[in-house]
């Protein structure tokens, strides 16, 4: 897929990292994909990058445990998502690359870059699944992040509550598409067990929720809410040129 781009590929843990023939930067820009996996959107976005003279590394978060993706169904049983592995070890017992890291995250892989904000040059989380709020979430820095959040999307919707909530809050662009908007040539709808996350829970309590409908349901309230899924080419472009901006001028 990259061939004609990269000069080698790496494999570092659970990272495949892209070196491209004409490397003229030395940040890493890091992908971290959403409940479907490594797809279209983490390709896309390696390629934008990789032909500016960026080496990028896709993070599979999912593969060492089992996981395929997640897919938020609530019924029928034999569908749901029931894995022994909690959101937390998931999303943040990463062996993180040496290199200076641009990190860019959707949906699932949102929530990834908020939980590790800290460990990033530059964060940008596309409509980030922000299943749990702890105060110690709330009291990050996030003066490296930016939320691009969906208009339409009527899934993953907490990113001005969780905005309102934090102390050095991220910057929030609206981009007037749907969730997923990312994916390439994509229209899609499906139900999804949306649920109602309010409360502030400890530290501890939010660390031990496995990727598993049936303590999510014990948990929390939830609705089923059918959300449409599609394609944006120009708000695609629009956020992959914000990005490029804002790097460059954070490291020039």
């Amino acid at each position: 897929m990259f061939s004609d781009l990269i000069s080698k590929s790496v494999i570092r843990d659970n990272i495949n990292i892209l070196i491209p023939t004409e490397k003229k930067h030395k940040e890493l820009i890091l992908i971290s994909h959403g409940s479907g996996g490594i797809g279209s959107a983490e390709y896309n976005v390696a390629r934008y990058f990789i032909s500016r003279g960026y080496s990028v590394g896709i993070l599979d978060y999912f593969s060492k445990y089992g996981i395929d993706k997640i897919i938020w169904r609530a019924e029928p049983e034999e569908l749901t998502d029931e894995y022994d592995v909690t959101f937390y070890q998931m999303l943040t017992d990463i062996q993180w690359p040496d290199e200076p890291i641009i990190h860019i995250g959707f949906s699932l892989g949102g929530l990834l870059g908020l939980l590790n904000a800290e460990r990033f040059v530059k964060n940008f989380c596309y409509y980030p699944g922000i299943l749990f709020y702890t105060q110690e979430l709330l009291d990050k820095n996030y003066l490296n992040t930016t939320i691009f959040k969906a208009e339409n999307d009527n899934w993953c919707t907490h990113a001005d509550e969780f905005v309102s909530k934090c102390s050095m809050p991220p910057v929030v662009e609206s981009c007037p598409a749907n969730h997923g908007f990312m994916k390439p040539d994509y229209d899609y709808t499906i139900p999804v067990a949306k649920y109602h996350n309010d409360t502030i829970l400890s530290l501890k309590t939010a660390q031990q929720i496995r990727v598993s409908f049936k303590q999510l349901s014990s948990m929390f309230d939830y609705h089923i809410e059918t959300i449409q899924l599609k394609s944006d080419w120009a708000s695609m472009i629009a956020t992959l040129n914000y990005i490029r901006s804002s790097i460059s001028n954070q490291v020039e």
